[in-house]
């Protein structure tokens, strides 16, 4: 790209900022810091995990003797009460899927620049029964795709896996629960989309990982060449 059109990109990116500031997705307030999401004082209240540039981190360790994770990461840690607990709440209870679309784009971004998720070809969001988007409107883990996948320059595919029946909320369960309530829940598709293909599961939150464990080991069964997984945020 030549100088004059990288200047002329530059001006119309002030311009645009100066007309419409971009605003935090968790206050509302001026982000000072072009190309982030959240505004200087939320930033101080969260931790980003800079896992994706990591490649044995405690993400991907919640999978070991489980699946094999070729790369795993979060966006940021999840604390209760916190602003990325708000986030979490305003996309999956307050209608707000644009939220998850533009943590998406913003981390779609980060992800692009890491060597361990270079070659990823297809993303996979984790499904909810049909009963339960009906109700939300909308499934955030495939809003959230499609902004890693327009960051990323990559393809999302939905009809890989989907779910067979409905599960109880996950929130209150300890590890054991979750894992039980998630046996025989998802069912593979269209297999021959991802056989020798790398994919990359996306859900929103990361706790014990009974949920990514489940759709992933259904996945494997279609034998796809390697699995990568990333979510907004994961638990401590």
């Amino acid at each position: 790209m030549s100088p004059w059109i990288d200047k002329l990109k530059y001006g119309l990116e002030s311009l645009l900022d100066l007309l419409y500031p971009p605003l935090c997705l968790a206050c509302s307030g001026r982000i000072e810091t072009s190309g982030d999401v959240l505004c200087l004082s939320c930033r101080s209240l969260t931790v980003p995990t800079g896992q994706h540039m990591q490649k044995d981190n405690e993400f991907v360790r919640h999978f070991e003797g489980r699946v094999p994770v070729a790369a795993g990461a979060a966006l940021y840690y999840y604390v209760s009460g916190g602003v990325v607990s708000a986030l979490i709440g305003q996309i999956k209870y307050r209608g707000r899927k644009d939220l998850a679309y533009k943590l998406g784009l913003y981390y779609g971004e980060q992800l692009r620049e890491s060597p361990l998720f270079h070659g990823t070809e297809l993303i996979i969001p984790v499904p909810l029964h049909p009963l339960r988007e009906k109700k939300r409107g909308y499934n955030q883990s495939l809003e959230f795709a499609r902004g890693l996948a327009e960051s990323m320059q990559i393809q999302v595919e939905e009809d890989v896996i989907g779910r067979k029946r409905h599960t109880e909320t996950q929130t209150a369960r300890d590890r054991s629960h979750r894992a039980q309530n998630m046996q025989d829940v998802f069912i593979l598709k269209n297999p021959e989309k991802i056989t020798n293909r790398q994919i990359l599961i996306v859900d929103d939150v990361l706790t014990t990982g009974a949920t990514l464990d489940g759709c992933a080991s259904v996945l494997l069964q279609a034998g796809p060449a390697q699995i990568r997984m990333a979510t907004i945020a994961m638990g401590y």
